[in-house]
């Protein structure tokens, strides 16, 4: 799948970040979107180069989620022979093929990522995440100036989604720590407020662990950083300039770089670097023996 375009807008499609939905969305909600010939599939930043006078977006995904997702794809559609990290990784054990992603290949999901958003401090326009996908779409269309039917947009059915039903996918806590390590750059850089996410976790689904209050409150911020970013590069892409209202934008965006800077110096952070799974699954076995002691099972009860 190659990029699409508009005269306003270019959006680079990431492999494994939903890109598929989101151009199946875009041509549903009316976007005059086209596909460039001679554009290779999945183009990056230097492929699309003749189209970086418009605004630009794409969407990142939590690399552990990356990781699993590639996968499952390549468990259903089949490995590449082409590719390297297929050639040395493949497995049909999810744990296997990560065991040799981590020793052959540390940090290769963030490099990929790089590629397509460009290096920090000098990135694309708008950063989406997989996590939001429909919202953060919506968003960068208004952003891009496109007119769309959002109802449609949001009513796009899934499209190349996974089966981990069918093919199970989840972390060993220890490998998920290893994988974390190894891809601590890109985590750091997209995900710092949840590095090991405990949905992706043996026994994940079956404990409702949600992060921290101050995990969310740096996720909100972090939006909201990204979005100043984004208007102030609309600002400057456009033919008419008004002073007064980027120096406005650009004052808004220097606050908010302030008080994610102050979120992520914070002590309380320290719940939320890689190691938390520990603090999770300390978390868990605490209330599991606080509701023993709040109500203990008596001889002859049923424990069901």
């Amino acid at each position: 799948m190659a990029l699409l375009v508009t005269p306003r807008m270019r959006f680079l499609h990431m492999p494994k970040t939903g890109g598929r939905w989101a151009m199946a969305a875009m041509l549903a909600a009316g976007v005059p979107a086209v596909r460039p010939e001679g554009v290779p599939g999945h183009a990056n930043l230097d492929e699309a180069r003749d189209y970086a006078d418009r605004f630009t977006f794409a969407f990142v995904r939590h690399p552990l989620d990356f990781w699993r997702s590639y996968w499952a794809f390549r468990m259903r559609d089949g490995w590449d022979p082409k590719s390297n990290i297929d050639q040395q990784a493949a497995s049909p054990d999810f744990e296997t093929f990560v065991n040799r992603v981590i020793e052959r290949f540390p940090g290769a999901a963030g490099a990929v990522y790089e590629t397509y958003v460009g290096p920090l401090g000098n990135e694309i326009d708008f950063i989406g995440r997989f996590d939001h996908l429909a919202d953060d779409l919506v968003a960068a269309l208004r952003l891009a100036g496109e007119e769309f039917d959002e109802p449609a947009l949001r009513a796009c059915p899934p499209v190349n989604a996974s089966d981990y039903a069918l093919l199970p996918a989840s972390y060993r806590p220890d490998t998920a720590e290893r994988l974390a390590d190894c891809e601590r750059a890109a985590i750091e850089r997209f995900y710092f407020w949840d590095p090991i996410p405990a949905r992706l976790l043996d026994g994940g689904a079956d404990a409702p662990l949600e992060p921290s209050a101050l995990c969310t409150r740096i996720e909100q911020s972090e939006i909201a950083l990204r979005d100043a970013k984004a208007n102030v590069a609309v600002l400057h892409r456009a033919t008419t300039r008004d002073g007064a209202l980027i120096a406005s934008q650009q004052a808004r965006l220097a606050a908010a770089q302030t008080a994610i800077a102050s979120l992520h110096a914070s002590r309380l952070l320290r719940y939320s670097r890689p190691l938390r799974t520990g603090w999770y699954r300390a978390r868990a076995r605490y209330g599991h023996e606080q509701s023993e002691v709040s109500e203990p099972i008596r001889p002859g009860a049923s424990s069901a």
